[in-house]
């Protein structure tokens, strides 16, 4: 491992408050994949119920044992990844959502990252100082326009509603799921409500 720390820290001046952001930057999996990310294989569960992930790009194997994430509702959520194959030794995040004093959000985004080797010490900057530090900052961006875009109806805010993804139900799922929705709809179930629960069960990550 070369014995170098990397450290990025990145912050944004956001319209919406933390408590509407919170569903949306906190959504790790879709963050990855709306930055870019390939898509991340779960591997099963080490010690300590830390989760063994990883994904391929470029024909390279990056694997990591992420322990579990620490939550502080709605204001910071930090994570550690210790990687067992790749360019990376560990990665540490934090996000802090801070009130402004205006209305909004003051995004704080930091990261430190440890290389393993010569590429890591070499592709750090350029994929994390560079390209990621653009991407974070184009996906807060929709983020915030997305939540503060959200509809009030009747004095209640509604959920988020984000851009469709696909999905792959099993064999039938789909019929099943019509079903259902109908049998609930003829016992009385709030229409909206309902089309919310169908809605996440057909976009949203398993």
């Amino acid at each position: 491992m070369v014995k170098r720390e990397f450290q990025y820290r990145w912050e944004w001046e956001l319209r919406s408050s933390p408590e509407a952001l919170w569903p949306l930057v906190t959504d790790t999996n879709r963050f990855n994949r709306d930055t870019g990310l390939p898509p991340v294989e779960e591997r099963g569960m080490g010690a300590s119920a830390r989760r063994r992930l990883r994904f391929r790009k470029l024909g390279l194997v990056v694997e990591w044992e992420e322990e579990p994430f620490e939550w502080v509702r709605p204001h910071r959520f930090g994570a550690v990844r210790r990687y067992t194959k790749g360019p990376v030794a560990q990665m540490r995040v934090l996000a802090e959502l801070e009130p402004r004093p205006g209305g909004g959000t003051r995004l704080v985004y930091q990261a430190w990252l440890s290389p393993r080797n010569l590429l890591g010490l070499l592709a750090i900057p350029i994929q994390v100082g560079l390209l990621s530090a653009r991407s974070f900052a184009r996906v807060f961006r929709q983020y915030d326009q997305r939540a503060s875009s959200r509809r009030v109806r009747a004095g209640v805010q509604l959920p988020l509603t984000l851009a469709p993804q696909p999905v792959r139900l099993a064999g039938g799922g789909q019929q099943r799921l019509h079903s259902l929705r109908q049998t609930l709809l003829a016992e009385g179930a709030p229409p909206e409500l309902l089309e919310r629960v169908v809605e996440n069960i057909e976009q949203s990550d398993d």
